[in-house]
């Protein structure tokens, strides 16, 4: 299941702060802080609930994150730095990939009508959920019955 937008955002800004602070410890701060510059200015343009100006639709969004996942590696392998800076910066970009892969980037709207049709939502994983069970109390007492124990 994909994680919504709203956390993709929060954790943009992690990553953008942690690359920063990165920075702050590293001999040459200039790969880690254009780092988390480009994913805090990524995050800040996107239209989502903690953004902070809403140019960027979600869709336009999920491209700026693959070109800035790019810059971030292009970054750590261009520009010198010390070692442990580069294995926090090669450790920020793997979470900023997955965080991009696991992330569902459907508009509300889209959303609104996933729940219309009943998939995603509340009732309809709980109607699965029952069948499910329904299913499996069948098969132990079939199995039981044919184990010879009557209840």
């Amino acid at each position: 299941m994909k994680r919504p937008f709203w956390l993709h955002q929060l954790a943009e800004y992690v990553i953008g702060f942690a690359a920063i602070a990165t920075g702050f410890q590293s001999p040459n701060p200039l790969a880690p802080s254009l780092m988390g510059g480009l994913v805090l200015i990524n995050a800040a343009i996107a239209d989502g609930p903690f953004g902070a100006f809403r140019w960027v639709g979600r869709r336009r969004h999920r491209i700026a994150d693959w070109v800035v996942l790019v810059l971030m590696i292009a970054l750590t392998a261009l520009v010198p730095g010390d070692l442990s800076a580069r294995l926090v910066q090669g450790a920020l970009i793997v979470v900023f990939g997955v965080v991009v892969l696991g992330t569902q980037y459907a508009e509300p709207a889209e959303r609104r009508a996933q729940r219309a049709n009943g998939s995603g939502t509340a009732l309809y994983f709980g109607r699965r959920a029952g069948r499910t069970l329904g299913t499996l109390a069948g098969r132990i007492r079939d199995q039981a019955r044919r184990n010879g124990d009557s209840k």
